[in-house]
């Protein structure tokens, strides 16, 4: 029976399913079309629940679709809360396609260890190239794998609020004080302005933040400085 079990999961044939589709590759399967669209929405609330003011509804970093596909049973999840646990684990691995150029000095299977293949899979990959005899400059097709989820919801938060505006010091040369003597002529006062400010979040982690509007509610009145240029004697 373990050699069964062991056999299966190799073979691992691909079934048709609903899938949601993650910019081309089938990232999580689900019974149905109406249970794919609930994972979606819950996985924008997800993270859209975090933000203050929402700017604009919840979007996906990545091109997302929704359609019968071929895919491994292993990415098959029964109920909505199961596959957006899938989606969003950091221990489900994703396999992207990348090129190696090869250098000077490098052998295949130090370029296998290093994208972390077998040498006879870095092989199947390349089957028009010689591995024995590589050189410099060859492409070589490798696959990396990483342990991210597999989809990015974007959320934008407003958020307004009010600042101090610095008051600006000017400063004017005086012959009445020494050198290295300052006197404040006029304190000056701060300012006072409006802001907007959105703050993009991706999985809940804020990236960036931005200000896309700004009004001025009292204008800085400017500090005034004397700075002595008299020289001692």
């Amino acid at each position: 029976h373990k050699a069964f079990r062991t056999v299966a999961k190799l073979v691992s044939p691909v079934v048709p399913r609903w899938a949601i589709i993650v910019d081309g590759s089938p990232a999580v399967a689900v019974p149905s079309r109406e249970m794919a669209g609930e994972v979606l929405e819950t996985a924008k609330r997800k993270f859209g629940s975090l933000a203050r003011n929402l700017a604009e509804e919840p979007q996906f970093k990545e091109n997302v679709t929704v359609d019968i596909a071929a895919v491994d049973p292993a990415i098959f999840r029964n109920n909505t809360q199961e596959a957006v646990n899938f989606l969003f684990s950091e221990s489900a691995p994703t396999t992207t396609d990348a090129t190696y150029i090869v250098r000077k000095g490098d052998v295949a299977s130090a370029i296998a260890e290093r994208c972390h293949l077998k040498l006879s899979e870095l092989a199947a990959l390349n089957p028009s190239i010689d591995l024995d005899h590589l050189q410099i400059g060859d492409r070589l097709r490798v696959r990396t794998t990483s342990a991210r989820p597999k989809l990015t919801v974007v959320v934008r938060d407003m958020a307004e609020r009010t600042e101090r505006i610095p008051p600006p010091v000017q400063t004017v040369s005086s012959a009445n004080l020494y050198e290295g003597k300052t006197y404040v002529l006029a304190p000056g006062s701060p300012g006072l302005r409006k802001v907007r400010i959105e703050t993009i979040y991706e999985n809940g982690r804020r990236v960036r933040w931005e200000t896309v509007d700004e009004q001025i509610l009292r204008s800085p009145i400017p500090r005034r400085v004397a700075i002595g240029m008299r020289h001692r004697r």
